[in-house]
């Protein structure tokens, strides 16, 4: 009888939360990098985000809410110091991990005029918008989830074959929902898209500025335009559409979002994310 006490007591405590455990507490910097560490923490980890909304990611200033939640993480996602400055402010250190997911991928140079890449030397970061970068980030949250959670290493290895899948058949949609619009040109207003044209095989024939448009670069839009017989232009979420009638007064202005600012769902945000932006594009461009 007694054998038999010992026995159940020993399956109980085995059961049981080790003693002083606590899940670490896990942080990303923008929402598509929350979506990701969403999905591989899914039942597990919920991470925090800062309040971003519809600000823009390079120009946002952290509110003393959102320092003092990054500052309680355990673990940051974030993509760049060039993409999110504020990160700088986070002390590095034994008690709090700064994940850089930029080292994980090969990183495009930012575009031209006409699409040219010529002396551009500086980098674009909007690494999340090739699904392939998704595969491999999603790879590095679930090392660095099981490395610090040990015990719940194969769920989060589980949530990451899930994904992996996921995104493949995400993919597999989207080319197919683009296939018919592949080769009708465009411009975009801010280049934050050449992840997503160059995987999928669009024709992007001008980009603009990566912050705020000038007269001359409108006058170079408007002679790509002819030029190219383009009839739908991407702008960002927040840029103001009428002052991209000068290009043309025919052409279509297609606001896109690459973040998924409006995007209230975690665990599933990437892949509405990218359906999102797959439909803004066939839209326009069709």
């Amino acid at each position: 009888m007694l054998t038999r006490i010992h026995t159940i007591s020993l399956l109980v405590a085995l059961l049981l939360p080790t003693a002083g455990y606590t899940v670490p507490k896990v942080a990303a910097t923008i929402n598509p990098i929350h979506f990701l560490v969403s999905d591989v923490g899914r039942g597990v980890v919920k991470p925090s985000l800062p309040s971003i909304g519809m600000s823009c990611v390079h120009d946002y200033v952290l509110k003393p809410s959102d320092v003092a939640s990054l500052n309680a993480a355990d673990i940051v996602f974030y993509v760049d110091e060039s993409m999110e400055p504020y990160i700088q402010k986070l002390a590095d250190g034994p008690q709090k991990k700064l994940i850089r997911l930029s080292d994980e991928v090969e990183l495009l140079s930012n575009r031209g005029y006409y699409g040219s890449y010529e002396g551009q030397n500086t980098k674009d970061f909007h690494i999340w918008l090739n699904p392939e970068n998704a595969k491999k980030i999603i790879g590095k949250i679930c090392s660095t989830l099981s490395e610090a959670d040990p015990e719940n290493a194969e769920i989060y290895k589980k949530n990451a074959e899930n994904a992996l899948e996921k995104i493949s058949a995400m993919t597999e949609d989207i080319h197919k929902m683009l296939a018919s619009v592949k080769s009708v040109p465009y411009i975009v207003a801010h280049d934050a898209y050449q992840y997503f044209d160059r995987y999928f095989g669009l024709h992007c024939v001008a980009s603009l500025s990566s912050g705020h448009i000038t007269a001359k670069e409108l006058f170079l839009a408007r002679a790509a335009a002819k030029k190219h017989g383009v009839k739908c232009i991407f702008t960002d979420m927040y840029s103001n559409k009428q002052r991209y009638k000068f290009i043309s007064k025919k052409i279509k202005i297609q606001a896109v979002d690459p973040i998924g600012s409006s995007i209230t769902v975690d665990e599933d945000g990437y892949y509405q994310l990218m359906q999102t932006l797959a439909e803004g594009f066939k839209k326009c461009l069709e």
